[in-house]
């Protein structure tokens, strides 16, 4: 990403020394006599500014290109980084829960409940660590529930609870769907100026 924004300034910086240098290559009228442009003159310095305008033309499209690409990147960077499980280092491994967790309660317990489920994106799309158990809490609790083959009630219980605390103490992560990431064909363009 780093890379495409260096080359897109670079092209500008390049755009703008090429049309510094076009404009002082286009001669000034002299009413001095003895300064007289023959016509191989004028037509040399005709070719040269069409020859940089050409370049300039040429370099405009490459950075269109170029912006295209990367707003196509900045895309696909977006819909994977939503594939991938949040970071687990945030959810400590010795935790244990030991309350009933229910919809309307907070405190620690339910940041943590909150840190664990989020792991899994189909589980709690929306991985937002509160420390309060609201309706987002209870769907993903239904949730992860319905995928370890518990009674999908939204409520933390003794059933829910231990498969919890067997997760959190064997460190095993939540499974998460995988997903194929197919490469597309890019264009590399090589710029001499």
């Amino acid at each position: 990403m780093r890379y495409l924004k260096f080359v897109f300034t670079t092209l500008i910086v390049l755009l703008i020394i090429s049309t510094s240098t076009l404009a002082q290559t286009v001669p000034t009228s002299s009413t001095s006599t003895s300064e007289t442009t023959t016509s191989t003159d004028a037509n040399a310095m005709t070719n040269t500014t069409t020859a940089q305008t050409s370049t300039i033309s040429t370099a405009i499209t490459t950075m269109t290109q170029l912006q295209e690409q990367i707003r196509l990147l900045e895309q696909r960077i977006n819909e994977l980084r939503m594939r991938l499980p949040l970071n687990q280092s945030t959810t400590s491994p010795a935790f244990i829960f030991t309350s009933t967790l229910h919809i309307g309660m907070s405190g620690e317990e339910v940041s943590r409940l909150q840190e664990f489920l989020a792991q899994d994106r189909e589980v709690y799309p929306e991985a937002l660590v509160t420390g309060f158990f609201g309706p987002l809490t209870e769907r993903a609790v239904m949730r992860f529930q319905a995928k370890n083959g518990i009674e999908s009630l939204g409520v933390v219980g003794p059933i829910t609870r231990a498969r919890l605390n067997a997760l959190m103490q064997s460190t095993l992560t939540l499974p998460t769907s995988t997903s194929t990431v197919t490469s597309t064909t890019s264009t590399t363009y090589n710029l001499k100026f």
